[in-house]
């Protein structure tokens, strides 16, 4: 867990804006500052609070005995904001208000938005928090629904996953290594075993036909990142034994913080182990173009070049100078491929943000 001395386990991260949480008894105020283009949404996540106005305060607090009010002042008329995006941030900010004052505040009523003043016992049983959201989303029957986190994984609250992807939320999610009958953490004594590689559908709508070295995924909300990883390799890659043999997935591996223009998210790392005597892959193939179990030193060299094309393209999300992970784009002489095409496979950055991870992971224990 992170310490409160942590300015990413006290802000978030929503559309353009970086989210400062604070509360001091019974206030809970949510401040959006508009996000620096010269600086990167995760280091201004990480970066200490530096006293500048808010564009827009949110707050939820007692206005009179037994009531809470969520209100929102807007500080900075010259910044435009979306007004359903602030409706959303108002029902977050109430769902963590209630999880830090669950017992105190279950007869009261609250007071918010576009939704009046309604008892906060409606809002603590069932579906409470859905018809707080009913005017955001349609079908909403069929929503799946996704946690608001903060940098530092501390789940804020529940919102509907369509919104969660419409205003970039920052949310749990996952990714992993997937080996066949030898695990990622037993490297031998000169690199890991073969890993999955696949690229996308040209009709994905995000990333349409890049390349992958993990499996991932997001988190719904109430689900453990570990049953996570077990239902999406299932569900991805047809390799439904995750779901009922503990010892095929790894411990975490790590945590990472992935921020992109299409997706913010505190992913953890797992690997899969697949027993190729008892399982095969079979991808969903609206998911998945092709797969194929690639050897590591190959999948190291062309991730350097993809980086490498990012940072010429001036759109690499990571940090600078990029990462390599010391073969520079060159495999080894005794590792080989069927073609040369993977030179040119160019990987989905949330990926390579996760392999940078992984890269930084690996020099730090050496």
């Amino acid at each position: 867990s992170a310490s409160t001395d942590d300015p990413k386990a006290m802000g978030t991260l929503a559309s353009d804006f970086r989210i400062a949480i604070s509360s001091s008894h019974d206030l809970m105020s949510w401040s959006l500052l508009p996000l620096n283009n010269n600086m990167p949404a995760k280091d201004a996540l990480s970066a200490p609070p530096s006293g500048d106005a808010a564009s827009l305060t949110i707050t939820c607090q007692p206005t009179q005995p037994k009531a809470l009010g969520v209100q929102v002042s807007q500080n900075d008329k010259t910044v435009k904001f979306d007004n359903d995006l602030i409706q959303v941030l108002q029902i977050v900010l109430l769902q963590a208000f209630l999880k830090e004052y669950p017992a105190s505040t279950e007869e009261w009523r609250v007071s918010i938005g576009e939704n009046g003043s309604i008892k906060v016992s409606d809002i603590l049983a069932g579906d409470g928090v859905e018809k707080l959201f009913s005017s955001l989303i349609e079908n909403d029957a069929s929503v799946e629904w996704v946690e608001l986190v903060t940098g530092s994984g501390k789940v804020l609250g529940r919102v509907p996953r369509p919104l969660v992807h419409k205003y970039n939320l920052l949310h749990r999610g996952i990714g992993m290594f997937v080996t066949k009958d030898i695990p990622m953490l037993e490297k031998s004594q000169y690199t890991f075993p073969p890993l999955y590689t696949h690229q996308r559908t040209a009709t994905k709508r995000i990333f349409p036909s890049l390349y992958d070295m993990f499996v991932g995924g997001v988190s719904l909300a109430g689900e453990s990142s570990e049953l996570t990883a077990r239902r999406e390799v299932a569900e991805e890659l047809g390799l439904s034994r995750a779901l009922e043999c503990p010892e095929a997935l790894s411990d975490p591996i790590l945590d990472c913080l992935v921020c992109t223009h299409l997706n913010r998210c505190c992913v953890t790392l797992y690997s899969y182990t697949m027993d190729t005597e008892k399982e095969a892959v079979s991808w969903q193939e609206e998911e998945v173009a092709w797969g194929d179990f690639v050897e590591y030193p190959i999948i190291a060299a062309s991730a350097d070049l993809s980086i490498k094309r990012l940072e010429e393209q001036k759109v690499w999300p990571g940090a600078y100078p990029t990462i390599q992970s010391g073969l520079n784009g060159v495999a080894p002489r005794d590792v080989s491929y069927e073609n040369e095409d993977w030179k040119e496979w160019d990987f989905v950055p949330d990926g390579l943000l996760v392999w940078e991870a992984w890269l930084l992971e690996l020099q730090s224990k050496n």
